[in-house]
């Protein structure tokens, strides 16, 4: 690769290229290593087939099995960060033992960083897989809408919460699938799929048995598919209001903050304030 004031560089290319290169952004990460973002710009006719919903599921996500489907298929959590708590303790100790500005100090530091570089690359490795395998077979996927802030403050569970990286999935299942549905999490758990009988159950509990219709299976398919099912109320009943008064549509959905909306509001009121202060001057 030849780059403008450097020349020529060896590089790994791990795809071809294709279309016109418009962008080379170079990247050095915190072990050491150099990337360069190739943008190419590339013809390709869009997609615009409609949207079967007789190809949606619904999947609920935990620590366990870190995605169930209304399908029946449950994939474990591999939890990368708890496969490497041993090295990673003791490269932190190595850390700790060496002197500050030394060139020992910088060498285990730069070891533990390579070791967390490898616990993010295995992790977003696997939401890519297993976000393009659902994307590819579903047109609509039904998420839970989950208070991930709240659900952390659980220190019992918090290390294994963030080391899943549920949010980060769901954004790579919004721009990859042709639509994607958040459900409300409320007594997905709780009510059967089948009589919507409320069954109460703590985190142990990893079997759902209905007292009233003897539905019995794991908990977490019993969750999946009350997603699909309020998923699909969702759909159908927004089918049937205005198109401006729809909640979920497969138009591109707004992902401002309450911050930014209040800063815009606070912004408006201020000019109308200027605005009445210079007419009454």
């Amino acid at each position: 690769m030849w780059l403008s004031k450097i020349g020529f560089i060896e590089i790994r290319k791990h795809r071809e290229l294709i279309g016109k290169i418009k962008q080379i952004s170079i990247s050095r990460s915190k072990s050491g290593k150099w990337y360069a973002i190739i943008t190419c710009d590339i013809n390709i006719a869009t997609d615009t087939q409609k949207i079967d919903f007789q190809k949606s599921t619904g999947i609920d996500v935990g620590i366990k099995n870190f995605v169930y489907d209304s399908s029946g298929h449950a994939t474990p959590n591999p939890l990368n960060l708890k496969k490497l708590l041993k090295p990673l303790a003791r490269i932190q100790r190595k850390v700790s033992r060496r002197q500050k500005g030394s060139n020992n100090h910088g060498k285990a530091v730069k070891f533990y960083q390579r070791i967390h570089e490898k616990i993010a690359n295995r992790r977003r490795d696997f939401h890519h897989k297993l976000s393009t395998q659902y994307a590819k077979y579903n047109d609509i996927v039904f998420v839970e809408k989950l208070a991930k802030l709240n659900m952390v403050k659980n220190h019992k569970l918090a290390r294994n919460i963030l080391d899943s990286g549920w949010g980060t999935f769901c954004n790579m299942l919004e721009y990859k699938c042709k639509m994607l549905v958040e459900v409300s999490a409320r007594n997905t758990t709780i009510d059967c799929s089948r009589c919507r009988n409320a069954v109460q159950k703590n985190l142990a509990i990893r079997i759902h048995h209905c007292n009233k219709c003897g539905l019995v299976l794991d908990r977490d398919h019993n969750a999946s598919l009350n997603i699909l099912q309020n998923g699909l109320r969702i759909i159908e009943m927004n089918n049937k209001l205005p198109q401006e008064l729809r909640e979920v549509t497969p138009v591109k959905i707004s992902k401002r903050s309450m911050k930014q909306e209040n800063t815009i509001a606070r912004a408006l009121v201020n000019s109308l304030l200027f605005c009445e202060y210079l007419n009454l001057t």
